[in-house]
């Protein structure tokens, strides 16, 4: 299995790094309040783009990216 070490400031700064994490979750908000969409198509947006953030801002394995988001989904169910 693959180790990866979380960085916390992977883009220069606390800041801008936070406001990168921010997005999925303004996008969800934005999603259902401003464009209307319902919420599991909300829902399944905002998973990808997480997923997507996740592997090129802050540089996680792709393996580990879904592996997570799956644990996710077990969770909440």
């Amino acid at each position: 299995m693959v180790t990866w070490t979380q960085m916390y400031m992977p883009m220069g700064g606390l800041g801008l790094s936070a406001l990168v994490a921010l997005i999925p979750i303004i996008f969800f908000f934005v999603a259902l309040a401003v464009l209307r969409l319902k919420g599991h198509v909300a829902g399944a947006i905002t998973l990808i783009l997480s997923i997507l953030i996740a592997i090129f801002a802050f540089k996680m394995p792709i393996d580990m990216a879904f592996a997570a988001a799956g644990y996710g989904f077990i969770y909440g169910l």
